[in-house]
């Protein structure tokens, strides 16, 4: 697991969950995003599943926080395999950016989670 710093956190955030529109709360206004890009919907019980179907391979993952004094963390895929449903129970929102496959999952406080290919 490697922390990001402000430049790399600002980097990957804005190649991600920066390429959506947003709400003012900052999450996805997935009713602005356009519906082909939406990959599936579903629940926070269902999110292993959701990221081996739609990220599994990538070389590394990348949790979002949306808070700038919660660094941004880079793990590898065994490392999400460990600690994910630990981040799930924990933390009641967060976004998982896939790089290698310009992926992102988004972690919502009422347990929907969407998964979604990232705008060009």
């Amino acid at each position: 697991m490697t922390l990001l710093d402000f430049g790399r956190d600002r980097e990957y955030e804005c190649g991600s969950l920066g390429r959506f529109p947003r709400k003012m709360d900052g999450t996805v206004d997935w009713s602005r995003t356009p519906e082909e890009l939406v990959l599936a919907v579903g629940e926070y019980l269902e999110i292993e599943a959701l990221v081996d179907r739609f990220m599994a391979g990538s070389g590394s993952y990348v949790f979002l926080w949306g808070t700038l004094t919660l660094p941004s963390v880079e793990v590898s895929g065994s490392a999400l395999a460990v600690h994910l449903r630990e981040i799930v129970e924990r933390i009641p929102e967060f976004w998982i950016y896939s790089p290698d496959r310009s992926v992102l999952l988004e972690n919502l406080f009422s347990g929907e989670v969407r998964v979604a290919s990232i705008p060009g």
